[in-house]
């Protein structure tokens, strides 16, 4: 599709393929390159619309490359809904609009700025959250790189278990020692034998 066109052949993905292929949407794609050219296209857009008003031929390109061809069987309304919605809304004679309170064509050019300021936040948030998620993702593939595989990871347990064992060893003396300097009674030393039969 056209978004392809602005992208060096390093940067395309086949995820994003799919997306584009049923309708793409900027909020579904984590490459840097397409987030960076939908913030472009966006504020393209948005200069054209505050400063010449509606201009259906040069927007809807922006608006296809962004979304995608308009497909009647997709869920939910985006941007690109917003604008045709508003566009129509502006079309609309001046008396009909009096009658039925609808906004002026000025009015009407400032709601879609405002969806289209909405939009470029919520890519901005959506951008921040998925690069807060990779470095949690990156820091979570650190530590688990330090953690030993199968046999390693035995051979340390069967080490810990063995200090442990010293050491309760060394504190049951150190006890043993400490109560005889004392001259408090001493505990008798516990042997056990042990034997398979």
């Amino acid at each position: 599709m056209v978004l392809f066109r602005f992208l060096p052949s390093r940067h395309r993905r086949p995820r994003l393929a799919r997306n584009l292929a049923v309708g793409f949407s900027p909020t579904q794609t984590s490459n840097r390159h397409v987030l960076e050219q939908c913030f472009k296209w966006l504020a393209d857009l948005r200069k054209g619309v505050e400063k010449i008003g509606f201009r259906p031929d040069a927007d809807t390109v922006f608006l296809r490359n962004l979304y995608g061809n308009r497909d009647l069987s997709r869920l939910g309304t985006d941007l690109y809904d917003a604008y045709e919605t508003w566009l129509q809304v502006a079309k609309i004679p001046e008396e009909e609009r009096g009658r039925k309170g609808y906004p002026s064509p000025a009015e009407c050019r400032q709601i879609v700025i405002e969806k289209i300021d909405k939009e470029i936040r919520c890519l901005k948030r959506d951008q921040k959250a998925r690069s807060s998620i990779q470095a949690a993702r990156t820091q979570l593939e650190i530590v688990s790189r330090n953690v030993p595989d199968g046999p390693e990871l035995d051979r340390l347990l069967r080490y810990e278990a063995t200090l442990e064992r010293f050491f309760d060893r060394t504190l049951s003396q150190f006890e043993h020692v400490r109560r005889m300097r004392l001259g408090q009674p001493v505990l008798p030393e516990l042997e056990v034998h042990h034997s398979m039969s």
